[in-house]
């Protein structure tokens, strides 16, 4: 009978283990702040547009929503083809 319950307490000390391993491990990997860097808005029309003057005009709510800087670029003629 003490032999059963041996064979038995294996598998949840087993995972037991493995839990303080997996809490172990994701309390020292600490994510990076994000964004870390400058937010670029792609525009793919020329100045002056209505696009344009959206990319504007959201330009200060995106700064404020993640507290980062946010520039603008136009890329007029690129309309498809982005790069980042």
């Amino acid at each position: 009978m003490n032999t059963r319950l041996n064979l038995a307490r294996r598998p949840f000390v087993g995972l037991c283990v493995a839990a303080l391993i997996q809490l172990a491990a994701s309390i020292s990997a600490q994510a990076q702040p994000y964004p870390n860097r400058p937010i670029k808005l792609m525009v793919a029309f020329p100045p002056g547009g209505s696009s344009d003057f959206v990319a504007r005009t959201m330009q200060p709510r995106l700064e404020a929503f993640f507290g980062q800087t946010c520039r603008d670029r136009e890329q007029a003629g690129r309309r498809w083809r982005h790069r980042a």
